[in-house]
């Protein structure tokens, strides 16, 4: 099962420079990028309650708050994520401001902003639900290593344990 995922993951990454090209807008972006590695990562993209697009993340009184998509497990969304487009280098601090709001709203523990390339993973572990300044893992697709496939096995569907991933965070 972790080869498989391997390889999944190597030949995925080997495409993704190819199709940069045809993801210059957030939508794009998250078809051709994020959405496949969601899947390879052993998520149902397809399957209502499981990944829910434009989940509803109002925080107070304002309810116009959207994030791109919550990843469910057992009727509980265990992961948010935000996504730009590609073009976008997430360096502005902007984007990370936006999925912190969003993440106060719900009872996630870890959050994913991404431009389809670049994932940043951000837990709670200064403050619970509150999620960190600082992502506990920041890797890019286009540049694998053994280290960052040892930590998304554990984000996994098949292995994903909220606790487990909070623990290897606070250590990373």
């Amino acid at each position: 099962r972790l080869m498989d995922f391997i390889s999944k993951l190597y030949e995925f990454a080997a495409k993704v420079p190819d199709n940069l090209e045809y993801c210059k807008s957030e939508e794009a972006t998250k078809q051709y990028l994020v959405l496949p590695f969601l899947e390879i990562l052993g998520y149902d993209t397809k399957k209502p309650g499981e990944i829910v697009p434009e989940f509803d993340a109002d925080v107070g009184t304002h309810k116009k708050f959207k994030i791109d998509y919550a990843i469910f497990h057992s009727g509980k969304p265990i992961i948010m994520v935000e996504c730009k487009p590609s073009t976008n280098s997430l360096e502005t601090g902007n984007e990370w401001k936006q999925l912190y709001h969003y993440f106060v709203s719900t009872e996630t523990r870890i959050g994913i902003l991404t431009n389809g390339v670049r994932y940043q993973f951000f837990a709670d572990l200064a403050k619970p639900n509150v999620m960190d300044s600082i992502p506990f893992l920041d890797f890019e697709l286009t540049s694998l290593n053994e280290d960052t496939l040892k930590e998304l096995q554990k984000l996994t569907k098949s292995d994903f344990d909220s606790d487990t991933v909070i623990d290897t965070a606070s250590e990373l």
